[in-house]
This record gives C-alpha cells, structure tokens and sequence, in this order.
C-alpha cells in the first residue's frame, strides 16, 4: 500500500506535478524555471504550465526531462480513464481527492493503468 501511494501521489492523474524542482531549487529545469518562470508559484502546476508555454526555448537537458514527463504523464493518464471514471466519478482534481480514490480501488485498477503509474514513479 505505501509503494502504490507514492505512484499515485506520482501520477496525481488530474494535476500531475513535473518532477522539475520549483524556483530556487536544484534539477535540469531549476534555470529554466528561474529565468522563463520566476512569477508561477502560485497553484500546483503553474510552473509546468508555464514551462509548457516556453518548451521552445527551453535548455536541451530540461527539455528532455518535461518532454519524457509529460508523454508518461500523458500515456498513464490514457491507461487510466476508464479507472477513474469508474472508481473516481466526481472526484474532483487537484485536491488529493483523486489519490485518495485511486488508493482505495488499487487492486480494481486495470493492469495497464497499475503498469503506467509504476513507470511514472521509476522516473520519478
């Protein structure tokens, strides 16, 4: 149960977090966030939307993490559609709420949507 938490708190299907570190942090997109983000600290989010904004100018290294992140974000999101509109109807996103569903029907989910949220948390 505490490893199947941290993937869901990984993949947080409605707001999944870029692992990029927030402004002043270490990573690949710390400068990126510094230089072209320094204003997104408001919601969770904010700085991968604002990084999305400007993928094109982007550093190569930072570039590559959010690219990968964001397809795995993409593909786990996919797998579990169906998951969620089964076991989460209503839930609403980005208040932990989709976590709490998804922890409590773990054994329910379908084995892709299961295999996408462990991809997302071994390149977590």
């Amino acid at each position: 149960m505490k490893r199947f938490r941290g993937i869901v708190m990984a993949a947080a299907l409605g707001g999944m977090m870029l692992a990029a570190a927030p402004a002043g942090a270490k990573g690949p997109c710390a400068g990126d966030i510094d230089r072209l983000c320094r204003d997104a600290k408001g919601k969770k989010g904010d700085v991968t939307r604002c990084l999305k904004a400007h993928e094109s100018e982007l550093s190569g290294e930072c570039k590559q993490r959010f690219t990968g992140r964001h397809e795995r974000r993409e593909k786990a999101r996919s797998a579990c559609k169906e998951d969620v509109s089964r076991f989460c109807k209503g839930v609403q996103k980005g208040t932990g709420g989709m976590k709490d569903c998804l922890e409590r029907h773990q054994s329910e989910l379908s084995g892709e949507c299961r295999s996408q949220l462990t991809t997302l948390e071994r390149h977590r």
